[in-house]
């Protein structure tokens, strides 16, 4: 899968970089219960009439395969496989939701003492209330990953909220050739950039498929991060985030690209 053929080493002799001792919180469809690729660390569910966070469309539990499928050689090996996930379910069986229960889902997260929140969601209005809360978990500590959105046909600034505010680190979607994927959200907002076309990962009822968007690429980089963490439990969301932008390999137009591709080793030999 692309993902998971680099073995990230601290040092030479060192056991690799797992994501061990790191949390996700992924506020999303939820994640397949029974998947025997993923383990789930803590759940909930927000959406109503909905008590379990079960994955009942299969974004979700897409997203989970690529942070933290388990090495098992089984389907695909996650970016993190040693991440704890949570599983947030904030969207409903067609993937919608609502900005107010997103809100929810941060909060558990940050009660969860999350080190990351992936947000792979998006909306075109934008709200203060929403971002109010991206503000809390940011000054917590927590860093925020979001899908840039899927709008890169449109002309002008098309980055969905919460990718667009301040605290949220915006991702674009890759194709193999490391082109901006067609649907991959443009705007200066736009931080760094991942794998995001035809991403091979679990899907519900124990199932695997491809998918793509900036969804996927947003996993990507939830799972890079985590990594980063695991080498330095120290480092801040904002060093963090820095990291990630500084060590991406810049690819172009930084409206399309940011500031390129996430590299975890050359994240790691800039740390060092």
């Amino acid at each position: 899968n692309g993902m998971s053929n680099v073995l990230h080493t601290k040092e030479k002799g060192v056991s690799p970089l797992t994501g061990k001792g790191t949390s996700v919180a992924i506020l999303d469809t939820g994640i397949d219960r029974e998947h025997p690729d993923v383990k789930i660390k803590e759940g909930i569910s927000f959406v109503e009439n909905v008590s379990d966070f079960d994955d009942d469309n299969g974004h979700g539990t897409h997203l989970a395969g690529i942070i933290g499928a388990q090495k098992n050689n089984m389907g695909m090996t996650g970016v993190a496989p040693d991440t704890d996930l949570y599983a947030v379910k904030v969207l409903d069986k067609y993937a919608n939701g609502k900005y107010s229960t997103v809100v929810k889902g941060i909060d558990w997260a940050i009660e969860h003492k999350a080190n990351i929140i992936l947000m792979s969601l998006g909306g075109k209005k934008e709200s203060v209330f929403f971002e109010e809360a991206m503000n809390k978990a940011y000054e917590k500590g927590i860093l925020l990953v979001a899908s840039a959105g899927n709008e890169g046909y449109k002309e002008g600034n098309s980055i969905t909220y919460p990718a667009k505010f301040d605290a949220v680190m915006a991702v674009g979607a890759l194709d193999n050739k490391n082109q901006r994927g067609f649907l991959s959200s443009k705007g200066e907002q736009l931080e760094v950039m991942a794998p995001g076309v035809d991403i091979w990962s679990t899907w519900n009822n124990g199932d695997y498929r491809l998918d793509s968007g900036t969804s996927m690429a947003a996993a990507h980089v939830v799972g890079v991060a985590s990594l980063l963490l695991e080498n330095d439990r120290m480092m801040s969301n904002q060093q963090v985030r820095e990291l990630l932008k500084k060590s991406a390999k810049p690819l172009g137009n930084p409206l399309e690209y940011g500031n390129g591709k996430v590299n975890v080793s050359r994240a790691l030999q800039i740390y060092r």
